[in-house]
């Protein structure tokens, strides 16, 4: 059986098969791609960052208390149980005044019995996995997963740091899709809860925006069929096409690529 396929193998394979192929079968760091950095003055750094702050916030919230206070005062509680780091300060500024505005939203709408289920996560940094006897297992690994009442269903919400994710590209939108489609088919396939994932979002609180949607059906099969199209690929060991583009630039397997290419047939982005 061929070893597991992670959402970020899986990202590879929807764009550059060959990409793909070197992460696989290739590259002896495939078990460790996704370890941490926590380097403040590195974009992946800042990342991990805010994550393990966002991760740890909730923990330290009591709602009982938070019910009592103002707006502005709400936003202050918030912000005391993110960290100070300079760097991305203004992330948690921004993420501070977010989350006391979706609190306030959830008091307004289901009250001081149901704002606790409502705003505290049902699940912070889970992995999940989707284990199958005739297939590799999928793997994933989930920022953060709420409750919506209103919708009887849960809500899958990735974050993601960085200017390249612009939440007002469409092209970004598509691939967040997948991503989060690729974690909701993994839990609502091992019925990791008694309610369906049936939406996404993403916080970006470097860009300030926020997105969510409701999955598609049309976009879930497509992601099956991808799923299909990439497990007969493995089976048959290709062919895994080259997606030729100037981002082949910013790929680690570029200079083997282009070695076994020919490099003059393109310009890349360094």
């Amino acid at each position: 059986m061929n070893k597991a396929i992670r959402k970020t193998a899986f990202m590879m394979m929807k764009n550059c098969a060959k990409q793909f192929e070197y992460f696989y079968f290739k590259d002896p760091d495939y078990d460790h791609f996704n370890e941490p950095v926590t380097d403040p003055k590195s974009p992946q750094g800042k990342g991990t960052l805010f994550h393990n702050a966002a991760e740890e916030m909730f923990p330290q919230c009591d709602v009982k208390d938070m019910i009592s206070l103002e707006r502005a005062d709400l936003v202050k509680y918030l912000r005391q149980r993110l960290p100070d780091i300079p760097q991305i300060n203004p992330w948690f500024d921004y993420f501070a005044d977010f989350e006391a505005r979706r609190f306030c939203f959830g008091l307004d709408a289901y009250g001081k019995e149901g704002i606790e289920k409502v705003f505290i996560p049902v699940a912070l940094e889970k992995y999940c996995k989707l284990e199958s006897t005739t297939e590799p297992a999928r793997t994933g690994h989930v920022d953060r997963i709420d409750w919506l009442p209103n919708e009887e269903s849960l809500c899958i919400v990735e974050y993601k740091t960085g200017k390249y994710y612009n939440l007002e590209k469409p092209y970004i939108l598509t691939n967040l899709r997948a991503e989060c489609g690729w974690y909701a088919t993994i839990l609502n396939k091992i019925k990791a809860y008694d309610k369906p994932i049936a939406w996404w979002a993403c916080i970006n609180p470097m860009m300030q925006q926020y997105h969510v949607e409701k999955f598609h059906i049309m976009s879930v099969r497509s992601l099956e069929k991808q799923w299909q199209g990439l497990l007969k690929l493995i089976d048959n060991k290709g062919p895994f096409e080259r997606n030729l583009s100037p981002l082949c630039g910013h790929c680690k397997y570029v200079s083997e690529c282009l070695y076994n290419y020919g490099e003059g047939d393109f310009q890349i982005d360094r």
